[in-house]
């Protein structure tokens, strides 16, 4: 295998260059039966958040755009809403999907009104707003980006000290623990009943991808001055073959592929598993630091910064470019709506908006003392919703210095760790390329090939197929010319 050939770019130089059936489920903030409504869908895990109908965060916004705002689960078929004209009002979606709505006319085009939204754009970044434009034209909403992956590796270190084990630092020294894990019975229950790791899908893989130099299988990143992509980068035989062998030796929770990422969190903490795949948040916050010791008293998770290949460090990939968001093009049929739209938009973007959307009401959930935000007990009782309105973006060093203070040796070390820089989020498909069916494809292949179903002598036959019946090739090129109109990869 070559060299790391600058594919862990800083961040920094990359920011300085640039529901799902038609009928969508109310999550809280008002009564939806309201003429003057704003609904708004966050999406992610805001699908499954309980927000209060209730609540100072709608009634402030409310207050300042004349609207009632409701959130609202993503629906589960998005086209089928757009469509029947029964969307949120402003919704999360993709890149790819953006152009797909846009070509069908389902969008409300924003161009005109780009002037109007001064206070959120320089809050997102105009580099992320120019990056986020399709064929020069402002269709989309960005949040500001988060610079850096919430993900990794969590370890059991005291199943590490019955084993008599160190932390393991390399893909060699990773095999090691995982095959001790399954084998050596590491609770001493005298029982085989433990696995090596535990997670959701391919993502479990992120850090070993990252070992090797790679952002993984359907991803974009920097090859020195070129972008290249995770499915034809030669280098990506080495980490399919890894975990090819992690399978082959029963190593992993062989439901990985099956279960969500909180049932695999489930069976970390009840004891099934040594390592776990999954953000920093949903193992420290204290729910989750009780439900662990209530399973496993004496249990002690740590987070694995990288993990070393064989050709030196490693790094985590991940994306820091803002997640997109749109407006139904029936909107625009409400000028009013739309006024309201913009309104929201730019307060949410301003200290006094985003402190709300972040921190709450002021002498409620937080203080002042000066430019610093206090947080005051009612934020760790109350606050648990907030960011459900935080449609576009938050400060995250602001955000978790303040809300999680006694975590920050979790999300610094995420902060502070290498990172390959992905770049697909930023990628509009070209026309005539199916997304869902070349990822479908891809993904069933992948999968066969790491669990042995398929040999990876094979893979060369199955870039044949996916780059020529599927057009990945086409949708590769097509990436590597809007990036480079971007200016990216930008040098280190």
């Amino acid at each position: 295998m070559t060299s790391r050939r600058g594919r862990r770019l800083s961040v920094a130089a990359i920011s300085a260059i640039v529901l799902l059936s038609a009928g969508c489920s109310v999550l809280g903030g008002g009564d939806n039966d309201e003429e003057r409504v704003l609904r708004i869908n966050y999406g992610g895990s805001a699908d499954v958040t309980e927000i209060p109908a209730d609540n100072p965060i709608a009634d402030k916004l409310e207050e300042i755009t004349g609207y009632e705002i409701v959130v609202e689960k993503s629906p589960e078929d998005l086209g089928a809403a757009l469509a029947g004209d029964q969307a949120p009002d402003l919704f999360l979606t993709s890149r790819s999907q953006v152009r797909q709505f846009d070509e069908q006319g389902l969008l409300l085009d924003l161009t005109d009104h780009r002037d109007e939204l001064s206070d959120y754009e320089s809050y997102v970044g105009s580099e992320n707003v120019d990056a986020t434009l399709l064929d020069g034209r402002l269709v989309s909403v960005v949040r500001k980006p988060r610079e850096f992956s919430y993900n990794g590796l969590w370890i059991r270190a005291d199943w590490l000290e019955n084993l008599g084990l160190a932390m393991p630092t390399t893909t060699a020294e990773f095999h090691d623990v995982l095959q001790a894990f399954t084998t050596g019975d590491p609770d001493g229950n005298g029982a085989a009943d433990t696995v090596g790791i535990t997670g959701s899908g391919m993502g479990t893989f992120s850090a070993v991808f990252g070992a090797y130099g790679t952002g993984g299988p359907g991803t974009l990143y920097a090859d020195g001055p070129a972008i290249v992509d995770g499915y034809n980068d030669p280098a990506v035989i080495e980490p399919l073959t890894y975990i090819n062998t992690l399978f082959a030796e029963q190593l992993v929770d062989p439901d990985l592929f099956s279960i969500e990422i909180a049932e695999a969190r489930d069976r970390a903490f009840q004891g099934s598993a040594g390592v776990v795949a999954i953000s920093w948040d949903q193992m420290t916050k204290p729910e989750f630091v009780e439900a662990q010791q209530a399973a496993q008293p004496g249990s002690d998770w740590q987070m694995i910064s990288v993990l070393d290949g064989p050709d030196g460090p490693g790094a985590q990939p991940g994306s820091p470019f803002g997640v997109v968001q749109a407006i139904p093009a029936s909107v625009g049929d409400d000028p009013d709506k739309v006024e309201a739209l913009i309104t929201l938009l730019n307060y949410i973007s301003t200290p006094d908006g985003s402190r709300l959307v972040m921190f709450g009401v002021e002498g409620e959930t937080f203080e002042m003392d000066g430019e610093e935000v206090v947080p005051l007990p009612a934020l760790d009782t109350e606050g648990s919703y907030f960011f459900a309105y935080q449609m576009t973006g938050r400060d995250e060093d602001t955000y978790l210095a303040t809300k999680f203070p006694d975590e920050a040796w979790a999300w610094q070390a995420c902060m502070d760790r290498e990172q390959i820089v992905l770049y697909d989020a930023l990628v509009a498909p070209p026309d005539g390329y199916n997304v869902a069916d070349a990822a479908r494809f891809a993904d069933e292949q992948i999968v066969l090939f790491v669990t042995g179903e398929r040999q990876l002598t094979d893979y060369d036959a199955f870039l044949s197929e996916l780059n020529g019946q599927f057009g990945y090739a086409e949708y590769v090129s097509s990436a590597q010319e809007q990036l480079a109109a971007l200016g990216l990869p930008a040098s280190s």
